[in-house]
């Protein structure tokens, strides 16, 4: 007697706007270096180096954490990506539609936890950003580890730190 498994059709809504390179692979079924050249490629046109420092540096002068690679992946391109098949031609996104889907809302200041959910980070991470000053604090505010200290961080700072991650442009 042979058996035969039902093939069920599986649909992952994916409801973070970012997504890193693990995350990518699994959407698309592709390996890591695939994922890089579709961002080379520009099929994958919306992607961040998200690092505290990245570029090329000196041995022994960065902590193996601020050297490592944090690639992110605008979410909406790899859903395109997914619905028309492949390198066919998606919807062109622009600069302000990108921005309004990265970021959580209009105000002129982000807390560290909704960068973290964005970016999906540490809270390291974005400590790491603010103390290296690609990401400024609010004016009057200040930060600590642990429950309530989140940053204040300024909209203007996360754009502009984008708008200089942005790979590939």
């Amino acid at each position: 007697m042979t058996t035969s498994q039902r093939n069920l059709p599986l649909t992952v809504q994916i409801r973070m706007p970012l997504l890193d390179v693990a995350a990518v692979r699994g959407a698309l079924g592709v390996d890591e270096d695939d994922v890089l050249l579709l961002i080379e490629d520009r099929v994958l046109p919306w992607a961040f180096n998200i690092a505290v420092k990245c570029g090329v540096q000196k041995m022994g002068e960065w902590s193996e954490r601020t050297l490592r690679r944090e690639i992110r992946v605008l979410s909406k391109c790899v859903t395109q990506y997914q619905s028309i098949g492949g390198y066919k031609a998606a919807k062109r996104i622009e600069w302000p539609e990108a921005l309004r889907l990265i970021l959580p809302n209009d105000k002129p200041f982000l807390l560290g936890t909704e960068l973290e959910q964005a970016f999906i980070c540490s809270n390291e991470l974005v400590i790491d950003l603010v103390k290296s000053r690609q990401l400024d604090l609010m004016p009057g505010t200040d930060y600590r580890r642990g429950r309530g200290g989140s940053p204040v961080i300024t909209r203007a700072s996360v754009e502009r730190f984008l708008k200089a991650r942005r790979i590939n442009e």
